[in-house]
């Protein structure tokens, strides 16, 4: 059976660059420069890849990249993990990479034979590892604006500190965050998380958006006046339309 490889890599070149080397080992690589597309890829098809690759400074706070790790680690904990940093790591933050679940770790700009021969040994000390088995069912978690969301556990995490919420608010947030940019009406957001006959739709709403942003902060929920509501990315240019609730 034909390997195959996840890469989650901001640089394109890099990511065309591995996959080149790694097709002359007859080496299957899927790749995507996009944090959030390529955890979604590996939270749901974890079980077909022999290997994950991530740039671990598409994360910002260190603190965030070593949950990370555990929640891969959660998801499989067979997959072996190869981090790439374009950052001279410490010797003792290495150690806490290597301690949260990471296999090797190479600092970019590297030399492309030795990543490909560090690919090849993982791949060997792996090769007939038990695979989580893909009938298990996971809700991917979801990293939108430096917060994490992870459905399985219904919490909320920011810098590695819980947010804690309420049943209604953990599902609201979800709801938004998981259609990142699609606007709901108050009716919509009552109809997919109460679903009850409406009784005062506006304040029930209005109640449980006003709540959320105290809690997370004003950046993450806009308001488009008339229309309804939508989850932001602030770390993506989507300011348009922001008001209180």
């Amino acid at each position: 059976m034909v390997q195959q490889i996840l890469m989650i890599e901001p640089d394109l070149s890099v990511c065309k660059q591995i996959k080149k080397g790694l097709e002359m080992m007859l080496i299957e690589t899927h790749y995507s420069t996009s944090m959030s597309q390529g955890l979604e890829n590996y939270f749901q098809y974890h079980y077909n890849y022999s290997l994950l690759i991530i740039d671990i400074e598409i994360i910002v706070a260190k603190s965030q990249g070593l949950h990370l790790l555990d929640l891969l680690r959660r998801a499989n904990s067979n997959i072996p993990i190869f981090i790439l940093s374009s950052a001279i790591l410490h010797p003792s933050v290495r150690t806490i990479y290597y301690e949260q679940g990471a296999d090797d770790i190479l600092i970019k700009p590297f030399y492309l034979p030795e990543c490909l021969a560090r690919i090849r040994r993982l791949l060997l000390r792996h090769q007939t590892p038990f695979r989580t088995s893909k009938h298990t069912k996971h809700s991917p978690p979801i990293m939108r604006g430096g917060i994490i969301i992870e459905p399985d556990y219904r919490r909320v995490t920011r810098n590695s500190e819980q947010i804690l919420l309420s049943k209604k608010e953990f599902d609201i947030l979800y709801l938004l965050a998981k259609n990142c940019g699609q606007v709901f009406t108050k009716e919509q957001i009552y109809d997919y998380i109460w679903r009850e006959e409406p009784y005062n739709i506006d304040n029930v709403v209005m109640c449980q958006i006003r709540s959320l942003r105290k809690k997370l902060g004003p950046q993450y929920i806009q308001t488009l006046w008339g229309v309804g509501y939508k989850f932001s990315d602030p770390t993506k240019s989507d300011r348009l339309f922001t008001g209180s609730v």
